[in-house]
């Protein structure tokens, strides 16, 4: 209401030297860092010179008036906006973009997790079983006893049976 306030009663002159808005300072919070701006501050003036790169900033004024007329007379010195370096957080946009998009990000998570899996899981023939089974086992010792091999059917069956049993 204080800005409209000032628009109204100032001479259109001095009022067309700029925009006028009201920033959020927890929604914009990530843009106002660049100007050194503290949400416990808030509420204060800013004035963005974006072409110029630069920008005016005092938290003790409270009346717009005031600071425009401190910004005029150079009571106020213009400032360069903070550059984020890229040392600073060197996948902070990573980090950005996964929480930009969260749930659709933990899609790629989830499938370079299973893909990973995939390739680190041996194949099937590469399993083999600690214990072999009776059955082959002693199949193996008739075969090598008996040079014939015409043992008769009823024999096999008792024997299977047997090695049944003693499992």
């Amino acid at each position: 209401a204080h800005i409209m306030d000032y628009i109204l009663k100032t001479p259109q002159a001095e009022v067309e030297k700029y925009y006028y808005g009201i920033f959020d300072g927890k929604k914009w919070s990530k843009f106002l860092e660049q100007f050194k701006v503290e949400s416990e501050d808030n509420p204060q003036y800013l004035i963005l010179d974006m072409p110029g790169k630069r920008y005016w900033r005092n938290e003790t004024y409270t009346k717009l008036g005031d600071f425009l007329k401190a910004v005029d007379d150079g009571s106020i010195p213009a400032k360069t906006p903070d550059k984020s370096r890229y040392s600073d957080k060197p996948f902070g946009w990573l980090i950005e973009l996964f929480m930009d998009y969260m749930p659709y990000s933990l899609g790629p998570v989830f499938i370079l997790i299973c893909l990973i899996v995939i390739m680190v899981t041996p194949d099937k023939e590469d399993f083999q079983p600690k214990i072999k089974p009776r059955v082959e086992a002693s199949k193996k010792k008739e075969t090598e006893g008996d040079d014939d091999g015409d043992e008769p059917a009823e024999e096999e069956e008792e024997e299977e049976k047997e090695t049944k049993k003693d499992k």
